[in-house]
């Protein structure tokens, strides 16, 4: 298909905008977005890594409960080299056509698409989960950009991500259809010796998904729908919503950092860097007790940032 318009505003809160996809899925994005208007107008984001305003900009909702979608730019030539083909099978309807998806494609470097694209058709151990929601790591900028060589294009990105299970495979059986989801980034394989160990990021048949290098290419989650592996799949509480789904790998690092360090209760804290993993860093050693937290950094922006969500202490000079 042909993208509307395009427009390059700046984004708002921590680097995170919204992208919006047909069906009024929605997608939280850190810096770079596309979000579509009822009138199937589209508006480009780029970059913003500078806040502009303490309030991100808000979006139309869709049907999912206020969830509503170094320089490595000569591998593109790889791209034959990639074993996993950019889309899973398509999925057909009972006259054997191919049931086309909304997706957004990084179609070469710097330049995102609006795309019909097949829709996934889930392996009997796998679900397709219709997205709602989905967040847009640093990676995803950086490989937009082409600087991280591990989004080679023509790939979707997108690897923070929940939603509704719209089919399951033959031999799923702990999910069925309509459950809210979400999933690990990591498609590990279960059976090698890291994997029963619990140490499923050695892996050595792992893949991350949204990421196309010159091992795999795995679609990501910037789409109406994903095909998910059960075992790297985790129910959703009712209470939670989808955005609020997308941002639990975030929130997982911030919770397992506060946690590896040993902070206690009643002690003081020190966070260096006021980014989005920074922020909810400082929010985690508030949750687990400490006294007073403080954050550094070296925009102003972001500080103003950190003093709404509750520090007792903001510092830009300590960091040079």
């Amino acid at each position: 298909m042909t993208p509307g318009r395009f427009e390059l505003p700046t984004c708002g809160l921590g680097n995170r905008c919204s992208i919006h996809l047909s069906y009024g899925a929605t997608l939280n994005w850190k810096g770079v977005g596309l979000r579509r208007s009822f009138n199937s107008s589209y508006r480009i984001l780029r970059e913003g890594r500078r806040l502009r305003n303490p309030v991100a900009r808000s979006a139309k909702r869709g049907p999912f409960d206020g969830a509503a979608l170094p320089d490595h730019r000569n591998e593109q030539s790889k791209i034959g080299t990639c074993a996993t083909p950019l889309a899973e099978e398509p999925h057909r309807n009972e006259r054997g056509l191919v049931t086309p998806m909304k997706a957004l494609l990084l179609k070469e470097y710097l330049k995102l698409e609006l795309a019909d694209l097949p829709q996934p058709q889930p392996g009997p151990h796998e679900v397709l989960v219709r997205v709602a929601a989905c967040g847009i790591c640093g990676s995803d900028v950086h490989g937009y950009d082409g600087t991280s060589g591990r989004r080679i294009p023509p790939i979707v990105m997108g690897h923070e991500a929940a939603g509704l299970i719209a089919a399951t495979g033959s031999d799923v059986t702990r999910f069925k259809t309509g459950d809210r989801v979400t999933f690990d980034s990591t498609v590990y394989c279960g059976e090698c010796p890291f994997c029963k160990r619990g140490e499923v990021n050695l892996c050595d048949r792992r893949e991350v998904i949204g990421v196309s290098c010159g091992d795999y290419r795995r679609a990501g989650a910037f789409a109406e729908y994903i095909a998910i592996p059960e075992r790297i799949l985790y129910r959703l509480p009712e209470a939670m919503s989808f955005p609020e789904a997308a941002m639990l790998e975030a929130v997982s690092v911030a919770l397992h950092g506060v946690h590896v360090s040993g902070a206690m209760k009643g002690q003081t804290a020190l966070v260096v860097g006021a980014g989005m993993i920074g922020l909810l860093t400082m929010q985690a050693a508030r949750a687990a007790g400490c006294a007073r937290v403080m954050i550094a950094d070296i925009d102003e922006t972001r500080l103003n940032l950190a003093r709404t969500l509750g520090a007792d202490e903001v510092d830009r000079k300590s960091v040079v």
